[in-house]
């Protein structure tokens, strides 16, 4: 594939007070979840849900309050 079909890299920050384990589970949590939605995996209700979680995500890393994904 040409490369301006490309996506572009998904870049995740890490934050102060963050540990180098709750960078690496949020990372891969935003980045199934681009790809996810990159891939056309979500439709309806599930892409509602993942676009909350997603931000919900990027919002605790911005207050500095990082949690477990919810189930």
């Amino acid at each position: 594939m040409p490369s301006h079909h490309a996506w572009v890299p998904i870049r995740v920050a890490a934050h102060d007070g963050e540990s180098a384990e709750q960078y690496q589970r949020r990372r891969a949590e935003i980045e199934r979840i681009v790809t996810g939605f990159r891939m056309g995996r979500f439709a309806d209700a599930e892409a509602e849900r993942m676009e909350r979680r997603l931000m919900q995500l990027r919002r605790q890393a911005a207050e500095g309050k990082i949690t477990p994904a919810s189930r």
